[in-house]
């Protein structure tokens, strides 16, 4: 009863979202959004298979839920405290086009992921099928990594370690605690773990510094919510959310909403460490007093209310707008990264880095420029926005098709539910679920192929070893052949 309500939901939303369209209806567009991703998501989550959850279906339920419930807000702000919250820099000649574009945004991706993972269903597979990265380890073998990606990742924030170094797999190492996390965690809530119990308390622990330190020193907010959500995404995975479960992430949501508006506050005034931390105890302890009165006062906002305006691209998508209105299409001059992008820097130290958003962020003039190759501000201008500055409508809708194409094939190739214990798949995995979660841009899909490559490379190595290891286990036994006549 309740995934056909789902379906009967994701479908009315979709229905909604069209009627919007060709009503010219941002209202209704939003709405439609927001109905057919929440349906699409719980379709996938009340689904009998256990494998249902996908890249979209996280895509769907916090990208998709959150852009439409921004986009929705948004329209109703106007005029009001929040206005600057959710508008900022966007440009209101141009909104209902930005509307158009996130409704792009969240029902292309949808659709084409589901049309392309029925196309390689069955003998015959229409969708190229890349090599599987993953690989089966012991439990043992398991821990052993996690530990390994723990004291990485802790060595390299405390030391501050530079994993520019590293290339195509700084991305897989700059994520190494979010992924020992979520590997404990989906162990642990599997059928029957082997791993000892002191090894909870290691994933507490992983949590606990990682939130802590970024809390404390990052710069970018968002690092504060990728260790608590792969460890929500385990529970997400296994369909193992009860009401327990929604009761604590509500909470989680609650306080890293007031961090997260805390931290933008501060942002660029240098507040680190234990600064940092007494503003935000202050806030809490100064909840109702004059301070927030104050605030209020002089036009702020809440924290929630910040949160949430972070879901609506208005601002960026219409600048891409407006610069293709004034420019014309750039027909492909942003993109002109992925002539080069696949050269080493081993071989090509002087490569050009590639940094669309900081161009973008300085195209529109938000932010400051630091040096000769660095700026202070980074803008996503998304897959359909940057798509759509160089090709127009078409690039839009085919760069969100690409991204479901790419989505669909890699994960495949993780086995993400294939095998029990599978670092390197679930490791890919958990990129692509990251990614999915935040609207990405066309240098994000670039990247994520390169993170393939690697997982594949290193997955092959391991198979190699692997092979080596049981052949010299397993003695090279002949049988034995007699010389002789026999008879009876």
């Amino acid at each position: 009863m309740v995934r056909k309500f789902t379906v009967h939901l994701y479908y009315f939303g979709m229905l909604l979202a069209i009627l919007g369209a060709l009503g010219q209806s941002k209202e209704l567009m939003a709405v439609g959004a927001l109905a057919a991703a929440f349906g699409y998501g719980l379709r996938d989550y009340f689904s009998a298979r256990p494998d249902s959850i996908t890249p979209m279906t996280i895509n769907a339920l916090f990208l998709g839920v959150w852009m439409g419930l921004g986009h929705l807000i948004a329209c109703f702000v106007v005029g009001t405290q929040y206005e600057e919250t959710f508008y900022g820099y966007s440009v209101m000649d141009f909104l209902l086009e930005a509307q158009y574009l996130a409704t792009l945004t969240v029902l292309v991706p949808l659709v084409s992921y589901r049309w392309f993972t029925r196309l390689n269903v069955g003998p015959r597979r229409l969708l190229l099928r890349v090599p599987t990265v993953a690989f089966e380890v012991s439990g043992g073998t398991l821990l052993i990594f996690c530990l390994a990606m723990f004291v990485f990742d802790w060595t390299s924030k405390l030391i501050n370690i530079p994993l520019e170094s590293l290339g195509v797999l700084a991305a897989f190492m700059s994520r190494s605690s979010e992924i020992a996390i979520f590997l404990l965690a989906w162990h642990w809530l599997g059928p029957s773990p082997t791993l000892p119990k002191w090894t909870r308390w290691v994933l507490y622990l992983g949590m606990a510094f990682d939130v802590g330190y970024s809390t404390m020193f990052s710069y970018m907010r968002g690092e504060i919510a990728y260790p608590l959500f792969t460890f929500f995404l385990a529970f997400l995975l296994r369909k193992a959310v009860s009401k327990r479960i929604v009761a604590i992430a509500c909470v989680v949501i609650f306080v890293f909403a007031s961090i997260y508006k805390v931290i933008g506050d501060t942002r660029g005034q240098g507040i680190r460490g234990s600064e940092r931390i007494a503003i935000i105890i202050e806030q809490y302890l100064s909840n109702g007093s004059d301070v927030n009165q104050a605030r209020e006062e002089e036009g702020g906002d809440s924290a929630l209310m910040s949160l949430i305006a972070r879901g609506c691209n208005f601002g960026q998508l219409s600048q891409v707008v407006h610069i293709a209105d004034e420019e014309g299409y750039y027909d492909g001059k942003t993109l002109e990264y992925l002539s080069y992008a696949f050269i080493p820097r081993l071989i090509w130290p002087e490569k050009p880095l590639i940094t669309p958003g900081q161009w973008f962020a300085e195209k529109i003039g938000h932010g400051t420029r630091l040096s000769e190759t660095k700026f202070s501000n980074s803008i996503n201008m998304s897959v359909a926005g940057e798509f759509y500055l160089n090709f127009g409508w078409i690039g839009a809708v085919s760069g969100l098709i690409l991204m479901g194409f790419l989505y669909a094939i890699f994960w495949e190739s993780a086995d993400f539910y294939g095998k029990r214990n599978n670092p390197t798949g679930q490791g890919l995995g958990i990129a692509i679920l990251l990614q999915a979660i935040g609207g990405t841009s066309a240098g994000a899909l670039l990247h994520l192929i390169f993170l393939y490559l690697g997982m594949l490379a290193i997955s092959r190595v391991l198979i190699i070893f692997a092979s080596r290891k049981r052949a010299i286990r397993t003695p090279n036994i002949r049988p034995v052949v007699r010389s002789g006549i026999t008879g009876g």
